[in-house]
């Protein structure tokens, strides 16, 4: 059984470029966008389907 040291956690809780990079995007108009058309064929998939 090995102890981890306190800066091999550290390590592990630090964000990487990437995750840096990705948490400034907003998505939300994006994210708007896809569940309004989801809805739109949702609802023209039920209407052919009755």
């Amino acid at each position: 059984m090995s102890i981890i040291s306190f800066e091999e956690i550290i390590k592990f809780q630090q964000e990487t470029k990437l995750e840096m990079i990705l948490s400034q995007i907003d998505v939300s108009e994006l994210a708007a966008i896809l569940r309004k058309t989801g809805e739109h064929k949702a609802r023209r998939a039920m209407s052919q389907q009755h």
